[in-house]
């Protein structure tokens, strides 16, 4: 069997992935070539064990991609290695703990590629009869690429160090097979009570403090259109349990002013609280951070689209202190609540999802449309028209029952188009009647 599949790239498609690297990337790119490089023309070069760290979306998975594209071209040229491509014995393996991981850089699973068992207490198991079979498979391989290495324990990190020496006939670490370790230890660790690689642990042998060498990727990829949210992000990546938000991360809560009128002055006053049991359309407490998606609830300003119903996303809020009380800065409305009360507060509300009542003419390229609380003719099919494509429309809570129009609307429907029909037919005739006669 086929130790790993290509991933099928044109060369277009190569050349833009390279160009697209930035400094960082760039340097372990070309340390890697290099290296095979020397390794194709028999000097020899020292083993190496890599370790590329970074916050996510700095851009590993991209990386990977072009470390194995161009790794994989360079040593095809091995003098142990036919002119002819040949992918049963690859030059250089992809792989990860998880499946999806695996899957997300087209490669296998460490248990799969190095058949490990699912129990990886000592004493090691053998290959049996299979060994020879993976000693031809892995009879080119130079490099193992590990993604999602955070994910990695100890025993097993050291069972694939046993299975390599093993597969390679060879006691140097991991068989003399060269490592990219990828990932962020900062992101989920390995499943029980396992400890992650970069955690030392005195009884336990260590091949990843002994051998591996850091490179750290900084420059955000992922969320570079917001760095707001990247800046968000990387706060709470090294946030400790212990820890609160900072003002700037949370939520801020903005809470309404109702004023009522004084029966004695006239003027109208602000309650220390907002009435209870009151019913509006805006909202006693609003929930609001940077990058919380919102939706207006009122008309504001319809020549620019700040009207009723209308998406965006906190981009900033600008605080002011009055009295030592901080002011929200962003447009107020007012509303009358029963006669002699008023409210203040913006007309926002949260809008990570939406009534289908809110999307009506609205066009999104995806969206997530639950057919769950569907209770009238014709909001099953304004929720699910909504995408440009097929494939951009995701259905939960799915009920054929629940996707139905109003049959006295159909019924009108036939007969104003019946109507319709004889109106053009007539018209037609008349055009018909008046062409035969000029």
């Amino acid at each position: 069997m086929p130790v790993m599949e290509a991933p099928q790239m044109s060369s277009a498609e190569i050349r833009k992935m390279y160009r697209s690297l930035n400094e960082t990337q760039a340097a372990v790119f070309y340390s890697i070539c290099d290296w095979c490089k020397r390794k194709v023309l028999n000097e020899n070069p020292q083993q190496f064990f890599y370790y590329v760290a970074g916050t996510a979306g700095t851009g590993k998975s991209h990386l990977i991609k072009s470390v194995y594209a161009e790794a994989t071209k360079i040593l095809q040229k091995l003098p142990c290695v036919s002119e002819e491509v040949d992918i049963s014995k690859a030059t250089v393996l992809l792989t990860a703990f998880t499946g999806c991981a695996s899957h997300n850089i087209n490669g296998k699973t460490l248990h799969a590629l190095l058949k490990l068992p699912r129990s990886l207490k000592p004493p090691y198991q053998g290959l049996g009869n299979t060994l020879d079979e993976m000693r031809a498979n892995f009879s080119n391989v130079q490099i193992m690429i590990i993604d999602e290495i955070s994910m990695v324990s100890k025993p097993l990190f050291a069972y694939v160090n046993w299975r390599l020496q093993q597969i390679k006939g060879n006691d140097k670490p991991f068989g003399n097979v060269s490592i990219m370790a990828v990932g962020d230890f900062h992101q989920l660790p390995p499943l029980g009570k396992a400890k992650p690689l970069c955690v030392y642990e005195h009884h336990v042998l260590d091949f990843w403090r002994d051998n591996f060498k850091m490179i750290t990727l900084t420059d955000i990829m992922r969320q570079k259109d917001d760095l707001a949210f990247a800046e968000l992000l990387n706060r709470l990546r090294v946030k400790q349990k212990h820890e609160p938000l900072s003002d700037a991360d949370n939520i801020t809560n903005i809470d309404a002013d109702d004023y009522k009128k004084d029966p004695r002055s006239g003027q109208m006053q602000k309650q220390g609280a907002p009435f209870k049991g009151e019913k509006g359309d805006l909202i006693d407490t609003l929930q609001v951070a940077v990058g919380a998606r919102m939706m207006l609830t009122r008309n504001i300003d319809v020549q620019d689209g700040l009207v009723n119903g209308c998406f965006g996303t906190v981009a900033k809020i600008i605080t002011q202190t009055h009295n030592s009380v901080p002011v929200v800065q962003m447009i107020e409305e007012e509303s009358l609540r029963k006669k002699g009360t008023v409210q203040r507060q913006f007309p926002l509300k949260l809008a990570f999802a939406c009534t289908a009542h809110k999307v009506q003419g609205m066009t999104t390229h995806c969206a997530v449309v639950s057919l769950k609380k569907v209770f009238e003719s014709g909001m099953a099919y304004v929720a699910l028209s909504r995408t440009t494509s097929l494939s951009g429309l995701h259905v939960i809570d799915y009920d054929e029952k629940k996707i139905f129009c109003d049959p006295e609307i159909s019924a009108s429907w036939l007969q104003l188009f019946l109507k319709t029909l004889r109106n053009n037919r007539h018209i037609n005739a008349h055009f018909t009647f008046v062409k035969k006669h000029t």
